[in-house]
């Protein structure tokens, strides 16, 4: 809090003309002031807030700079639908009309709005950066039916072998089969889990099923029909764990891999700037 006052009182000091008929008060008020202070809390992330303060100088003074930080300022909040929305209404008369479509193009491919994105590709100028947003949701979405030279030239030279690792997972993911999984549970019980990498769960799996069995059956040799059928159940039980647990297994495993996927996919587009680039706003 005490920061923030003191950044009103300095840009109100530093703003206000010695000559001015204005008294410091309505100086505060005036949109130099109130401009400056959004500045001020946009390059310091406060993006709520200056949004805030930016609504209230276009009030007075339209301008493509304000409008153009607000949907910046939504985006860079993880509001993306919103963005969209705001970036789509920049017009062809705008400074920022070219950053806008391509802020608008971002948003829509981080809020998974994949179908409008390539849309809008299809009427587009189809300049490189949109060319690369374009290609870069199908990574997000499906089996890409891009061919890979042309996806891998739509960038940069230095990304391409990091690009190309992530369109051949996403063209041919390694993913596990649920239906393998089962049946070799059903043959030899744990085996389901071993196939995933669980070998603890295997090994448990196995050793549990192998030893209640035996007790059935070393039961039933000695006569005690009670404690075989016991064990047997317990043993079933064991087994049925065993083939419902690798195909779950799977399902599991399945889905690390995709989140493993998209968490370094994202990791590896942020490090690249492609979702926060630098206009040198706050420089």
């Amino acid at each position: 809090m005490k920061i923030f006052l003191s950044a009103i009182i300095l840009v109100s000091f530093n703003s206000f003309p010695q000559d001015s008929t204005l008294n410091p008060l309505q100086y505060f008020h005036s949109p130099i002031s109130i401009k400056k202070f959004a500045d001020f809390l946009f390059c310091e992330e406060d993006y709520l807030r200056s949004i805030d303060e930016y609504k209230k100088y276009l009030k007075t003074f339209p301008g493509d700079t304000a409008e153009f930080k607000i949907g910046l300022a939504l985006s860079r909040m993880k509001k993306f639908d919103e963005a969209a929305e705001y970036f789509s209404k920049t017009g062809e008369k705008s400074s920022f009309y070219i950053q806008s479509e391509i802020e608008y193009n971002k948003a829509l491919l981080q809020s998974g709005d994949y179908n409008l994105l390539r849309k809008n590709y299809t009427g587009s100028s189809r300049s490189s950066e949109l060319t690369r947003l374009n290609y870069i949701s199908y990574l997000y979405s499906d089996k890409i039916t891009i061919p890979e030279k042309e996806f891998l030239y739509s960038f940069p030279e230095d990304s391409r072998n990091k690009m190309k690792n992530f369109y051949e997972w996403s063209n041919d993911p390694p993913l596990k089969s649920e239906l393998t999984a089962v049946f070799l549970s059903l043959i030899i019980p744990g085996t389901g889990k071993f196939y995933i990498g669980e070998y603890g769960d295997g090994i448990a799996a196995f050793a549990s099923t192998l030893l209640f069995g035996y007790l059935s059956y070393d039961n039933f040799n000695a006569g005690h029909q009670f404690r075989g059928w016991l064990f047997a159940g317990i043993s079933a039980f064991f087994y049925a764990g065993s083939i419902y647990g690798s195909a779950a297994g799977v399902q599991i495993y399945n889905a690390k891999l995709y989140f493993d996927f998209y968490n370094g996919l994202n990791l590896y587009l942020d490090q690249q700037n492609y979702f926060l680039p630098d206009y040198d706003f706050c420089k």
